[in-house]
């Protein structure tokens, strides 16, 4: 279940970022923050989540995508790779 995690993190996100769910996996959507900002706040949810194994694709708008269709492929593609390494594996490309 992802509920631990959920509670977990729905107090360590920023305000202005979205926690949701989507096909049994947890998503944080962050707003304006570019690739290198992402990989700074997945340090942050591994160090929160120490006890919980966590996979994680990370996609930025615009750079990965030109509709929202194809963002979401992107992110969904990526989890798929990252679901194949080892627990804390993220994924930005593919």
């Amino acid at each position: 279940s992802s509920q631990p995690v959920r509670r977990i993190l729905a107090d360590r996100i920023r305000s202005s970022d979205l926690l949701a769910e989507t096909n049994s996996h947890l998503v944080v959507l962050m707003s304006e923050t570019d690739a290198d900002s992402a990989n700074i706040a997945i340090n942050r949810y591994r160090d929160f989540c120490e006890d919980h194994p966590l996979w994680f694709s990370l996609v930025t708008f615009p750079q990965d995508s030109g509709s929202a269709a194809e963002f979401v492929q992107a992110a969904e593609r990526r989890l798929d790779a990252a679901l194949q390494a080892e627990p804390g594996a993220v994924v930005s490309t593919g």
